[in-house]
């Protein structure tokens, strides 16, 4: 079997893209990505695929939390909660049941709602 290197390439992409390499805090939970990022290339199994996996899940928790652009996650986040304002804060009048309500009550000679 010819070793590969997809995961060691990925990982030093990542690294090298988010800055994390700068980071001296974070240096062991960049060398345990490493190594296992190396075991997964030689074919880890089912626990190391386990633990690469809460070390990329580490490695984004601490990319998300830094200072500076927000994560994919993030904007995400902020364009759901924007939308759900934009929905709660609607006018009554602007629902077209309210507003077929309120012209059926005017119709039938009832109060105005609103």
């Amino acid at each position: 079997m010819v070793a590969t290197r997809r995961h060691r390439n990925a990982v030093t992409r990542m690294l090298r893209a988010s800055g994390l390499l700068k980071v001296p805090e974070e240096a062991p939970l960049i060398e345990l990505l490493k190594d296992l990022a190396a075991e997964m290339d030689a074919g880890g199994g089912a626990r190391t695929r386990a633990d690469y996996l809460s070390a990329l899940k580490d490695v984004r928790r601490v990319l998300a939390a830094a200072p500076g652009t927000p994560g994919a996650s993030e904007v995400e986040k902020a364009e759901k909660a924007t939308a759900a304002a934009k929905e709660s804060s609607a006018a009554p009048d602007d629902d077209p049941e309210v507003a077929d309500f309120a012209r059926f009550k005017r119709a039938k000679g009832g109060a105005a709602v609103g």
